[in-house]
């Protein structure tokens, strides 16, 4: 049997079987209205099959937290940037997502540098909402410089937002009345990536590139349990998992000096997922619910005009974002920041 016609089957399965333990969780709220027969009552069933929809789609935004937590850290590993430049520091803040912090490189070689920063972030994924997360990153670029103006680089590196609070939101329907559930847990997101590509000074003032990037992310999530309410006859109870994402990513980016005192940096990659898995251990009226991820490509892009206002000080105002089907969503972040360069 084909692996989406055996997932309906059980699925179908699970709603009818949850709909007759829900009876004696519910009570009278469900008991009140009855079908024919001596079948399950209706509005059980119809907050079940709901309920389990809802277990789905919270997965899911789940996945799409992660790629916005990816998102707000590339921008500590210098995405709004070009390949090749000087050793600099950068205290930023931007909007969309909330998140603030400082990033920058250092230049160990000609040849070798280290990139990275901190921050501290809020970001929202369909239903889930982290707050109050730090957030770092740090990586190690190659630029083989010595080969001239056309060369390969390569560059591996990692993101870590070790501790923070996310509240995880349900939705679901019976008729016209409109159910929630709610909870909050601890979550962590780690994630490592490698990335090759080429680059090419084809003049003083310009820069181009393109890469590939192979990425892997964890997202760990602790256990909570919705409270059961009239507003929310079919509690979730989340045992606590980690999701885990593949990404592939291929992108290129170009730099442009207009002046001595304006600059520009526009990027534009295209992403795909691969070997998801959902760390959502949900158990609904005692029946565990497990839920299917897909598969998505999206376009993550970027953008920065920079105006110097003094000779190592720089001014920033950039934008970044993706752009595909929910999870991933249509989202944009921007901001400001202040560079110094040494």
């Amino acid at each position: 049997m084909p692996a989406a016609r055996h997932r309906t089957f059980s699925l179908l399965g699970a709603a009818f079987a949850l709909a007759t333990a829900v009876i004696s969780f519910v009570g009278c709220a469900s008991a009140q209205v009855v079908g024919r027969g001596n079948g399950p009552p209706l509005i059980a069933i119809l907050e079940i099959a709901s309920s389990l929809d809802s277990v789905q789609t919270l997965g899911r935004d789940r996945q799409g937290a992660i790629v916005t937590n990816r998102v707000l850290a590339s921008i500590l590993g210098g995405f709004n940037e070009q390949i090749n430049c000087t050793t600099c520091i950068s205290a930023f803040g931007e909007i969309g997502s909330f998140s603030a912090g400082v990033h920058g490189r250092h230049a160990i070689t000609d040849d070798l540098s280290v990139i990275g920063g901190i921050a501290y972030s809020n970001y929202r994924s369909g239903a889930v909402q982290v707050a109050s997360i730090p957030l770092g990153a740090a990586s190690l670029r190659y630029d083989f410089t010595e080969l001239g103006i056309s060369r390969p680089y390569v560059e591996a590196g990692a993101i870590a937002a070790p501790a923070g609070r996310a509240n995880f939101t349900r939705h679901y329907l019976v008729g016209t009345a409109d159910l929630s559930g709610f909870a909050s847990a601890m979550t962590a997101n780690y994630g490592a990536f490698g990335r090759a590509g080429w680059v090419y000074r084809f003049s003083p003032r310009d820069e181009a590139s393109i890469g590939a990037e192979l990425s892997h992310y964890w997202q760990r999530v602790g256990a909570y349990a919705e409270t059961f309410s009239p507003i929310n006859p079919v509690p979730l109870v989340n045992g606590g998992g980690t999701d885990q994402i593949n990404i592939a990513r291929f992108g290129a980016q170009l730099t442009h000096l207009w002046s001595a005192a304006i600059e520009t940096q526009v990027n534009l990659g295209i992403a795909r997922s691969f070997g998801s898995r959902s760390g959502l251990i949900a158990t609904v009226a005692g029946a565990s619910v497990p839920p299917s991820l897909g598969e998505y490509t999206w376009a993550e892009y970027g953008a920065r005009v920079g105006y110097r206002i003094q000779p190592n000080v720089i001014v920033d105002a950039f934008a970044d974002g993706t752009l595909g089907p929910r999870p991933i969503g249509a989202t944009v972040h921007g901001g400001l920041a202040v560079r110094y360069t040494f």
